[in-house]
């Protein structure tokens, strides 16, 4: 984990955040203002599509898990 966290630059485990623009991928909708936490994160590479080393968050809002690249969670994430 302490590797993990040295390079982030905003999603750290543990850190709370929340939804600064509507965001829908698949049955998964949050809305602005919904609130949730950093419970992993891990670095993933797809080379059939050429991505090498991707940092991949997983975040929890209530009941919902979800895994998302942490530079488009940016864009629709703050943290609090």
């Amino acid at each position: 984990m302490y590797v993990i966290n040295s390079t982030a630059s905003k999603f750290i485990i543990g850190k709370k955040i929340i939804v600064i623009k509507p965001f829908t991928n698949g049955n998964i909708v949050l809305g602005v203002g919904d609130r949730g936490f950093v419970k992993d994160a891990h670095f993933m590479s797809i080379p059939d599509m050429g991505l090498f080393n991707i940092r991949v968050v997983d975040l929890v809002f209530g009941s919902q898990v979800l895994h998302i690249g942490d530079q488009i969670a940016e864009e629709y994430m703050d943290t609090i």
